[in-house]
């Protein structure tokens, strides 16, 4: 549906993942600063996702029943139009990023699987151990803390031979050099 498709990009762009949209984060992902004007926001200048899907739908449903005669905001048109194309870029956007994701995966599962064979060049191996890094690394911080390694099935004593540092964390270097 209209909602669930907005709904979703209005969502990645998020990047607070607050559930209130500013107007620097839809700016950053092309919605014209002189449309979303025309909208109400809050004191801080932001929009909640939810109120905007409801008014964009409801300027939606307006200008569909009225056979493109809009009752409501003399920015409705403009700002639909505005809106549907860069949902629409935004969409594609994602899926592109989500292809190249998925992409990097099957690559790095194939390198691992050479590795595991011990067939993998020395790149192959890296590339699939950075692979792996980055998938355990739940929290982006750039090391492994004990918990991710826990919840990737790593147990203390592998955990403890690979802590070179001894400090209960591994670098990127520890973990894809191990």
């Amino acid at each position: 549906t209209f909602e669930a498709a907005l709904l979703a990009a209005l969502d990645s762009v998020d990047e607070r993942n607050d559930g209130r949209l500013n107007m620097a984060e839809l700016v950053a992902a092309g919605f014209d600063r002189a449309l979303l004007a025309g909208l109400a926001t809050g004191r801080d200048g932001s929009l909640d996702k939810r109120q905007l899907v409801e008014r964009l739908s409801s300027i939606a449903r307006e200008e569909d029943d009225e056979g493109g005669q809009l009752s409501g905001s003399e920015y409705a048109p403009e700002l639909l139009r505005s809106l549907l194309t860069t949902v629409a870029r935004i969409l594609h956007r994602r899926k592109a990023e989500a292809i190249a994701s998925e992409r990097r995966a099957a690559e790095a599962e194939k390198n691992a699987m050479l590795a595991l064979h011990g067939e993998a060049t020395q790149g192959q191996f890296r590339t699939a151990m950075d692979a792996a890094f980055a998938s355990i690394d739940a929290d982006g911080s750039g090391t492994l803390q004990l918990g991710e390694l826990r919840d990737a099935g790593f147990d203390h004593a592998v955990i403890s031979q690979l802590d070179s540092g001894g400090d209960g964390q591994l670098s990127r270097a520890e973990f894809v050099d191990a």
